[in-house]
């Protein structure tokens, strides 16, 4: 378990800010297999990885399993599912880009993955 995934998703207020560019690097290398992507339409920053899983039915297993997380901390993410694959993007709505939260998922998904 890396350090990022034990830490708890925390409730965001009018005072949650997105990391500096600084930060978001340093927690990018607990998290290598992530990338930072801009939406254009929607001009915010989001964290964004692809899983591959060896059959349809691990990928939604995978994916029911980041879902059930996402719906205990009321932090949910956009997920596309496909027959080998799971992209997964993480973003908070209410600080309009990436927050510390982003992070800690992305980190707790990469450990589900490594256990299915």
């Amino acid at each position: 378990m890396t350090a990022l995934a034990d830490k708890i998703v925390e409730p965001l207020t009018k005072e949650s800010k997105s990391p500096s560019t600084d930060e978001i690097k340093e927690l990018l290398n607990e998290i290598p297999s992530w990338k930072v992507n801009y939406s254009v339409e929607g001009k915010f920053y989001y964290l964004e990885r692809k899983f591959k899983c060896s059959e349809y039915s691990a990928v939604l297993a995978f994916h029911n399993t980041v879902a059930e997380l996402a719906e205990t901390v009321q932090h949910h993410p956009e997920m596309i599912t496909e027959y080998h694959y799971l992209t997964v993007k993480w973003w908070s709505h209410s600080v309009g880009g990436l927050h510390l939260n982003d992070f800690i998922m992305a980190a707790k998904c990469d450990e589900i993955y490594n256990t299915v």
